[in-house]
């Protein structure tokens, strides 16, 4: 047997043996995505029967396909398994399609209709990644909502997190963490500390078990983000480390920090591991999703260094498409994607609070955000405070958090006495935990 077709005989007889695994896939397969004549064959009668209630039995199948049936259900796939090998029929199948659509696409070419060609090419090919994503169904969509519902009554105070955990007590308060499918942007000025906060928000997930791909496209590479993160977990400031000022004690504990992180869940990839293109940003999370236990979060630091596949002369075009294709990205991997984004210089000349149309390169990031959060000074005081401004789950907006720079150590922390400025936002519904249970660190 082909390759295709054993993926194609694990996945199917999966389904049959135990049909309960097809309702998380069944949106994003169709029949014509395995390899043989009978695997096709098999696959409709599976997928028609799912979309009617009604089950492909195994005495079915071994009825109709005697030979194949005591071959496939020797060795029915795990649901891992079953990801896997649909991803590799995705691929698959996309490579097909994707090759016939080149060969049209050529045609139009030799009749020279050159806009003809590339308007079809890049359609044909935007319309099969549509077709290739997952959709849920609604019977699975509406399950999933009962879910989180029922997670949000069972929380408790100081512990109101139904997502990945932010590593801030009234953020976690406001947002519930960050939730699977989401799309939330950091935004600040440079030098006002959006990719410490990126980096605590990585490790607080990591310590609590979520794995973690840090996608670094700025200035500094893989090993300064670790070098930022060893820092972080061993309570050292970064600018004391270069100079050289740190007592003993807390160079071991320094060197502590890093063989944690060795055993931490989180991965760091710079921009010459992925080519800084969202495309192979792409890549790598949904063949490290595969691979996970339970939800996981990305990190992209930042969303204005990251290029498309194909740049234009346009850069707010090209962020456009960045933009739309990071939150594609949530949605296909199912998991919370956290995006640090630049800030224009209008806030710093007019002195007065950043809007959503602050977001520099372009307006769609503000349209594709669920979370729009502001790293940024009070204009009243200097106060460092998270200044929310859009939040597509329903929290009253806008709202700011209090925060505490530690100079001393390099890095913000929530004010345990926090001030919260709302319009709506009410502090009742954030109950005090008890911090010495809380804090992460």
């Amino acid at each position: 047997m082909k390759k295709t077709d054993n993926a194609a005989a694990a996945i199917l007889a999966k389904f049959i043996y135990s049909p309960e695994y097809i309702i998380p896939v069944a949106g994003e397969i169709n029949a014509e995505m395995f390899g043989s004549e009978v695997a096709i064959e098999v696959a409709t009668k599976v997928l028609e029967r799912f979309n009617i209630n009604k089950y492909y039995t195994v005495q079915e199948f071994q009825d109709e396909y005697p030979g194949l049936a005591d071959e496939w259900l020797m060795r029915p796939a795990t649901p891992k398994q079953i990801e896997a090998g649909i991803e590799f029929l995705r691929s698959s199948y996309e490579l097909n399609k994707t090759g016939s659509i080149l060969k049209a696409g050529l045609g139009k070419l030799k009749d020279g209709d050159y806009i003809g060609a590339q308007n079809y090419v890049e359609a044909e090919i935007e319309m099969l990644r549509l077709s290739l994503t997952r959709k849920d169904t609604k019977k699975e969509a509406i399950h999933s909502a009962m879910e989180y519902t029922n997670r949000l009554f069972n929380t408790k105070p100081g512990n109101r997190v139904v997502g990945v955990e932010t590593g801030f007590l009234l953020l976690n308060s406001f947002t519930a963490g960050w939730q699977p499918k989401t799309m939330n942007v950091i935004a600040a000025r440079p030098g006002l500390g959006k990719t410490t906060v990126c980096c605590q928000n990585a490790i607080v997930a990591a310590k609590k078990s979520t794995p973690v791909i840090y996608f670094t496209a700025g200035d500094a590479g893989a090993e300064m983000i670790y070098f930022k993160m060893a820092c972080i977990l061993a309570n050292v400031d970064p600018a004391r480390v270069r100079i050289n000022q740190l007592t003993e004690a807390e160079k071991k504990e320094l060197l502590k920090a890093f063989e944690l992180l060795y055993d931490l869940p989180i991965k760091v990839i710079d921009g010459s591991n992925f080519n800084g293109k969202i495309s192979g940003i792409h890549n790598i999370v949904r063949k490290d999703a595969l691979q996970w236990d339970q939800t996981g979060i990305v990190f992209i630091d930042y969303i204005q260094q990251i290029n498309p596949e194909k740049t234009t002369n346009n850069r707010v075009e090209d962020i456009r498409m960045v933009s739309a294709s990071i939150q594609r990205l949530s949605k296909i991997v199912n998991c919370p994607i956290v995006v640090a984004s630049q800030l224009s210089r209008g806030i710093e000349s007019e002195n007065r609070y950043p809007r959503n149309s602050d977001l520099r390169g372009s307006g769609d990031i503000e349209q594709d955000a669920d979370i729009i959060i502001f790293l940024v000074r009070r204009p009243s005081d200097e106060q460092p405070i998270m200044y929310i401004t859009k939040d597509r789950q329903g929290g009253a907006v806008p709202t700011e958090i209090e925060m505490i720079w530690k100079a001393d150590i390099g890095r913000y922390e929530y004010a345990i006495d926090a001030v919260v400025t709302l319009t709506q936002f009410p502090t009742t519904a954030m109950p005090k935990a008890n911090v010495d249970e809380y804090l992460p660190f």
